[in-house]
């Protein structure tokens, strides 16, 4: 026994080699004519990256459209073209800088630029960059690591307009809108209400169904995005239980009279307010 076992040693440690050496291969196969061509443009990459995202890390719709649109209008047009050997930290940060000072850096689109970009969309923008080097990285098409992207400090901060005392009490007044000139009542009237009181998004608020409140409770568990997918929410913290006053309750009652007046229906999985859109 001792002595075949011995003699099979080595050609285990044969197939082990073999078995490496096929898997190798088979991952440079996986990454295509890319590897063959050795140093692919940036542009070739950015759309492997897009469908490494959808296929691989299966973010959401709006994180790869998100995406796209920051590769089609900021880095494509400043670095699209560059071998990704040629590409480093300055190419990156000029992207920033230009955005920061223009906006859009596309040429070729139809829509004018709305101008500078604001700081939470530069920010958003520098997570790309970094995102898109390091899978270039990992998967051997560079060795840039970056070390310093910077958002200008000075970019503007989008200021929220909030209603007004004299708008709020107009919210909770009046219950109709106009219409070609004339006064209708406003089927979405206590969507938003309750979204005011409660401080709701707008894809919460479509998420929400009858049953997720439970008498004074109210669970938030869901969200639908504007692609019109159902998603847990913006961030870990999305889902969320706090109570009801009697005020909010008061618009459910109401929410759940109008539905029942409309011949809606009304069981627990059913939206609490139907019909609505980002």
């Amino acid at each position: 026994m001792g002595s075949a076992t011995g003699r099979e040693g080595p050609f285990i440690v044969s197939r082990q080699v073999y078995k490496k050496d096929a898997e190798r291969k088979a991952d440079s196969w996986k990454k295509g004519v890319l590897h063959e061509n050795s140093d692919p443009s940036v542009a070739e990459l950015w759309e492997c990256f897009l469908r490494y995202l959808v296929e691989e890390k299966q973010v959401g719709t709006s994180t790869v459209d998100q995406a796209r649109k920051f590769g089609r209008n900021y880095i494509l047009p400043v670095c699209g073209n560059l071998r990704i050997s040629r590409l480093n930290e300055g190419h990156l940060q000029r992207v920033l800088n230009l955005s920061a000072q223009k906006g859009c850096l596309r040429q070729d689109t139809h829509r004018p630029s709305k101008g500078p970009l604001s700081l939470k969309t530069l920010r958003g923008l520098r997570n790309i960059e970094q995102q898109f080097v390091k899978w270039c990285r990992i998967n051997g098409y560079t060795d840039l690591v970056l070390e310093g992207l910077e958002v200008r400090t000075s970019a503007q901060k989008v200021e929220k307009e909030i209603l007004q005392p004299n708008e709020l009490r107009t919210l909770f007044h009046v219950d109709t809108r106009l219409v070609r000139g004339k006064r209708v009542f406003d089927e979405q009237i206590y969507s938003y209400r309750f979204a005011v009181v409660t401080g709701l998004r707008p894809g919460e608020l479509m998420g929400l169904r009858i049953g997720d409140i439970q008498g004074d409770k109210l669970h938030v568990q869901q969200a639908i995005n504007r692609y019109g997918e159902t998603t847990s929410g913006k961030n870990q913290n999305a889902r969320r239980t706090f109570g009801l006053n009697s005020f909010t309750r008061r618009i459910v009652e109401q929410q759940l009279e109008l539905l029942h007046a409309s011949g809606m229906p009304t069981a627990p999985d059913s939206p609490l307010f139907p019909a609505m859109n980002q």
